[in-house]
């Protein structure tokens, strides 16, 4: 037996001695004993130690049931009204495609049109489960143009109709910066719950990217070049 092993069985051998002890003194007394203080030589008995870690552990789970059938009573849920990502299921078992991944087509069914699934979008790959708030990503919704796709360039650029892809190509660094806001804004988010990613076909660098919406940076004014300066000799 090693000597922290042998110096933990001394301890608990201890520990038992004092108990027993303490048992006794209490039976001469004709006190009656009480759970805490269980034979310590009874098969299947538990330290003292152990035997606080349960009743910390029975009085932490009668908390939280006084703490839900309070709120069941004063607001009708059991979490106090509560419906953030932390009370839904999908945060802790995401459930679509194989080991939470989407293809374009798989993540278009979840667009709100069908008021038996949940509300997806995504950005920058990244989908988030957005059915907490379905009078806005919903159909007729102010960002429904958002949901069942990667927009990643449109929450960027504010051209929601037009930009409704993933393609970041030719963003300058404020609309960059626009992109990173909403990325870190949905993974911080408690109310849209994190569920995979979707997988892209590859851009082709060849192809164009997509005209602004705005006419202002869809054709930049030209700049005017003075007079050409005579080179030096």
């Amino acid at each position: 037996m090693s000597i922290d092993r042998y110096g933990k069985w001394k301890a608990a051998e201890a520990a038992k001695e004092a108990r027993r002890a303490k048992r006794a003194e209490k039976r001469a007394k004709g006190e009656e004993l009480s759970d805490w203080e269980d034979d310590p030589d009874a098969p299947g008995s538990v330290s003292e130690e152990d035997s606080v870690g349960m009743v910390l552990a029975k009085t932490l789970l009668i908390l939280v049931l006084v703490f839900m059938l309070s709120g069941k009573f004063v607001t009708d849920s059991l979490v106090w009204g509560y419906d953030g990502k932390w009370v839904h299921w999908r945060t802790y078992w995401p459930f679509e495609g194989s080991g939470s991944l989407f293809t374009e087509e798989m993540l278009a069914k979840y667009d709100g049109s069908n008021p038996n699934l949940p509300i997806y979008l995504a950005i920058d790959g990244d989908v988030y489960d957005v059915s907490a708030n379905r009078h806005t990503y919903g159909p007729g919704g102010s960002y429904h143009l958002m949901a069942g796709i990667d927009a990643a360039r449109s929450f960027g650029t504010g051209c929601f109709k037009d930009h409704r892809t993933h393609d970041l190509r030719g963003l300058d660094e404020g609309e960059m910066k626009g992109v990173e806001h909403w990325k870190a804004f949905f993974k911080r988010s408690d109310k849209y719950p994190f569920v995979g990613k979707v997988i892209h076909p590859p851009i082709d660098p060849m192809s164009p990217t997509p005209i602004h919406c705005d006419e202002n940076k869809r054709n930049p004014p030209k700049q005017t070049q003075g007079p050409a300066k005579r080179p030096e000799l």
